[in-house]
């Protein structure tokens, strides 16, 4: 299923964090979406920033930024992780430039609350791993 992105600027999001390659990651965000993921990455600056560094850093961190390996149908699909109340997490989806690491885009995708992996979540994330743009 083809869905809606737009390029986000994350200068904003960033703020003065140092040491950022702004260059090796391009940063979108579903359509549909949008307001709710807005409103978290703005409510949650300082974690924010600490996950935007990751991903420009070409990084994971299972506290911040991971892969949810749950199946082969969630290929590609990331989670940054907003613990504590809420438990919030977003959703993304990597693209890969002729299959270089170092050259990615990222979609925000959805946003979640739920402390668990459970069938349903899964599930969740299988669909998401169908979701496609064009970017």
């Amino acid at each position: 299923m083809t869905r809606e992105c737009e390029k986000l600027s994350v200068e904003e999001l960033l703020g003065d964090t140092p040491h950022i390659d702004l260059d090796s990651v391009d940063l979108y965000i579903d359509v549909k979406n949008k307001d709710k993921i807005l409103k978290i990455l703005k409510n949650k600056k300082n974690k924010t920033r600490r996950i935007l560094f990751e991903i420009y850093s070409l990084r994971y961190n299972n506290c911040l930024y991971r892969k949810e390996d749950v199946s082969d149908k969630a290929k590609n699909i990331t989670a940054m992780k907003y613990l504590g109340k809420g438990n919030e997490r977003i959703y993304c989806k990597e693209f890969f430039i002729n299959n270089n690491y170092r050259e990615k885009k990222v979609v925000m995708l959805t946003l979640y609350s739920k402390r668990e992996t459970d069938k349903k979540t899964k599930k969740m994330i299988e669909n998401l791993g169908g979701y496609d743009y064009e970017i």
